[in-house]
């Protein structure tokens, strides 16, 4: 998720008839959709969450939700 949004930050994605602006808001809110249902099936998962793969995987996400959060 960090290296989507990193590589599309400066240039989203953007639907047809839709504005720069408009399209930029809309993508960052959808990534940020996204990574919020992934960090709540991960914190359903306690098996997941006691590995230290699932650990750091659940740090990177909660770790870039203030960096969306701050551009929308």
């Amino acid at each position: 998720m960090d290296q989507l949004f990193g590589e599309s930050q400066d240039d989203p994605p953007l639907a047809k008839n839709q504005t720069p602006v408009a399209g930029a808001i809309y993508w960052e809110k959808s990534l940020f959709h996204r990574m919020k249902r992934t960090i709540l099936r991960f914190m359903t998962l306690e098996a997941m969450m006691q590995t230290d793969h699932g650990k750091a995987v659940f740090v990177s996400l909660v770790g870039l939700v203030p960096v969306i959060m701050v551009l929308v």
